[in-house]
């Protein structure tokens, strides 16, 4: 059998209507006051309007990471080509690439996707190096230019690289090739 303890045995709960009896041991504590969680709620505000502000530079970190994760895919690619010995030396074809740096046969699909990236090889048949020039190795200058919307990217004609244009963010990578390859 059960036994409880004399002080309590003697002690009679007052009645309390529309309280539970399990609450009887929270006797004496209270909830938050509205002071506390105005408080409260204002200093989450406050975190909440730090981590939004933010948001812009983690987003631009984040596309400019993308674009030069993309940018090596596709140089990459271009460079494996050349030295599986694509002829590009007379005149280098603007190449065009998706969103990951996939490759495409034109600027627009069928599908409707557009090439975001163009790619413009700029090649130098000979490579000055410490000890002269070498006939044997071609400096190739993979441009990357990513689309501003205005269009294809129209090329310098007295260098053949992609001419300076306003919105036109352009990326080179300088790349040895050997001339037997091209």
């Amino acid at each position: 059998m059960l036994s409880i303890p004399p002080t309590i045995r003697n002690k009679a709960l007052p009645f309390r209507p529309g309280r539970a009896v399990a609450s009887e041991n929270l006797i004496g504590s209270q909830a938050f006051s509205l002071i506390e969680t105005t408080l409260a709620i204002g200093i989450v505000a406050f975190a909440f309007v730090a981590i939004l502000g933010l948001m812009p530079i983690g987003l631009a970190s984040f596309r400019k990471a993308m674009d030069i994760s993309t940018n090596s895919r596709i140089v990459q690619q271009v460079t494996a080509e050349l030295q599986q010995g694509a002829s590009f030396l007379n005149k280098p074809p603007i190449m065009y690439f998706n969103e990951q740096g996939d490759r495409m046969a034109a600027a627009t699909n069928p599908d409707g996707d557009r090439a975001l990236y163009f790619v413009n090889m700029v090649v130098e048949p000979s490579t000055t190096l410490p000890g002269g020039v070498s006939p044997d190795l071609a400096t190739v200058t993979v441009e990357i230019a990513k689309n501003s919307g205005s269009g294809t990217p129209s090329r310098n004609p007295a260098t053949s690289a992609f001419a300076d244009q306003p919105g036109l963010q352009v990326w080179r990578y300088p790349v040895l090739v050997a001339t037997r390859n091209l």
